[in-house]
């Protein structure tokens, strides 16, 4: 009887004990799946995206690694991905997209030079000397009408004594002829007319410049022996001047008529000036 009873019980026993397990196990959650490995589509250079490579490896385009494409992923109509790293090693920078003007500063040399649109020469008209010079030094700021020169020229003796004798005929078609062979030896209008006035050879001129400006070149000294049209001034205005500015050749495709520039200069400090280009 007491056998019996001992089996009775330790069947409850096991019976309790497989209930527990069992309940245990019922509301114990299940493990989480394992992911799967991702597969490789292939590999790319994000500079490039469009040559591909069936092996990791270093871009030959770009000092990068290549970057995965993966099945999973969904891949852009058109663009270029760049991971957060990528852009870090490449010093990348976002900004919000607008619309404005885009502006690219460049800051180079310079040089001042004469505007050449605003030079005038002043050359002999004939041959001659230079018997006096009333501007000796060049830089040498002029006006218009003041004297540069006084030039001596001895071939006008011939011509003017000439005109003189025809005008004593009272022949007006002469006369004029003679004076038109003056003009054409490059005699100016008011040597013609201090000789008709005086009835005597004038071989003395006075060149006087043309235009208020800056003597920046000449070409002449005191006793000189000067040929007709050579040049023995030139003046020129400084207000506008030209700026020639080193610029890279490279960059040359950003410059366009009309672009604005600002310039500065140690002889001025803290003052701008703005031309175009």
């Amino acid at each position: 009887m007491k056998k019996t009873t001992l089996m009775a019980i330790a069947i409850a026993i096991a019976a309790a004990g497989g209930y527990f397990v069992g309940q245990k196990q019922t509301h114990q959650p299940a493990a989480a799946a394992q992911p799967s490995e991702r597969k490789v589509l292939y590999w790319y250079d994000p500079m490039v995206p469009g040559q591909r490579f069936d092996k990791p490896g270093k871009s030959p385009f770009m000092d990068m690694d290549l970057v995965p494409r993966y099945a999973d992923e969904a891949q852009a109509a058109s663009g270029v991905a760049i991971s957060t790293q990528q852009q870090q090693n490449l010093g990348m920078k976002t900004a919000n997209v607008e619309m404005r003007q885009l502006v690219s500063p460049f800051s180079a040399f310079a040089t001042v030079a004469t505007d050449e649109r605003n030079v005038s020469v002043v050359s002999a008209p004939a041959n001659g000397v230079v018997s006096k010079l009333f501007v000796n030094a060049p830089q040498q700021q002029v006006k218009a009408g003041e004297a540069l020169a006084q030039l001596w020229i001895p071939q006008w003796t011939t011509a003017q004594q000439e005109y003189l004798a025809v005008r004593q005929l009272g022949d007006a078609a002469l006369t004029r002829a003679a004076r038109e062979r003056l003009a054409l030896q490059f005699m100016p209008e008011e040597v013609i007319r201090l000789l008709e006035r005086s009835g005597k050879p004038q071989t003395t001129l006075i060149l006087r410049a043309d235009r208020a400006g800056y003597v920046v070149k000449l070409d002449v000294r005191e006793g000189a022996q000067i040929t007709a049209t050579a040049p023995l001034f030139e003046i020129a205005r400084l207000d506008p001047v030209w700026l020639v500015v080193d610029y890279p050749q490279t960059q040359a495709q950003s410059l366009a008529v009309g672009s604005n520039v600002v310039a500065t200069s140690e002889s001025w400090p803290g003052e701008q000036f703005h031309g175009t280009v």
